[in-house]
């Protein structure tokens, strides 16, 4: 319900550090502003390239009495490309070996191996 609601702000801060700073608010970007007390849907995409590391986003609503609540927040990680790559790399290995034990496996089970034919 956003009865009494005028928009939202999107803070940002570095993981370990305390004060959020404001990145977008309904203020200076019309998407954040209500959608009426029904409410809507709603997106913002920081394209501010961000460095490596961990990032703390939260959201605030704000009222008509100017009072602003904490609705929620999320922890992103930012990754380099060389981390990006290895995490590649580790899982087409990982799918690589799965799918190679699963062959063993079913070449190596003699429950997969046909019975052989009566009276030989």
């Amino acid at each position: 319900d956003e009865t009494n609601n005028v928009g939202f702000i999107v803070q940002r801060r570095r993981g370990g550090q305390e004060e959020f700073d404001v990145i977008a608010s309904y203020e200076d970007w019309a998407p954040l502003n209500t959608k009426g007390p029904k409410g809507g849907d709603y997106s913002f995409v920081d394209d501010s390239g961000l460095e490596t590391g961990s990032w703390v986003y939260r959201i605030s609503d704000c009222d008509t009495a100017g009072n602003k609540n904490d609705i929620c927040q999320a922890l992103v990680e930012i990754e380099d490309e060389s981390s990006v790559l290895a995490n590649k790399v580790a899982l087409v290995a990982g799918i690589a070996l799965f799918g190679g034990l699963l062959a063993l496996g079913l070449i190596l089970d003699p429950e997969s191996i046909a019975p052989a034919p009566a009276g030989i």
